[in-house]
């Protein structure tokens, strides 16, 4: 699994508990006490769900696990949250955008040694090739007829 791809990112969760130490010595919760971490896109959509339990946490002293995230369309924010099994008001809630290699999408990148032709840069190339011809360039076909002023009609319906 590559750490960056264009379309794609790797997020690595990890959750530990503050209070280790204490709940090592005092237990105050059931060894079967679950929370929930979910991970969801800009578009609502699930894209992880696991179970987390304390006894786990309390083994390794962390928990981790390695998500490869896709992007989504309509924006690269991700809400992770970590819910509760027994406790309300304990949820975390994070909004997080993760890194990705390149831009938006790979096809909308632009080479750099490539000039972008806009409708204003065709516009001002056809009247740029109007006053060579000494004469004013029409806004209608109709009205001149000359070869010049044909060829600057068509560049600007490109």
């Amino acid at each position: 699994m590559e750490c960056y791809k264009p379309n794609k990112a790797v997020l690595v969760l990890s959750v530990s508990l503050l209070n280790r130490a204490l709940l090592e010595t005092r237990p105050s919760s059931h060894s079967i006490h679950q929370s929930l971490l979910i991970v969801g896109d800009a578009d609502n959509h699930l894209i992880f769900k696991c179970r987390v339990s304390d006894a786990a946490i309390l083994r390794q002293g962390h928990w981790n696990q390695t998500v490869e995230v896709k992007r989504s369309p309509t924006g690269t924010k991700l809400n992770i949250s970590l819910l509760s099994q027994d406790w309300v008001g304990l949820d975390i809630c994070v909004e997080y955008e993760p890194v990705y290699s390149d831009g938006w999408f790979e096809s909308t990148r632009i080479p750099r040694n490539q000039k972008i032709q806009t409708p204003a840069a065709k516009l001002s190339q056809a009247v740029q090739l109007a006053k060579i011809n000494n004469h004013l360039y029409p806004i209608c076909q109709q009205v001149c007829h000359h070869k010049c002023c044909e060829n600057a009609l068509t560049i600007l319906k490109c």
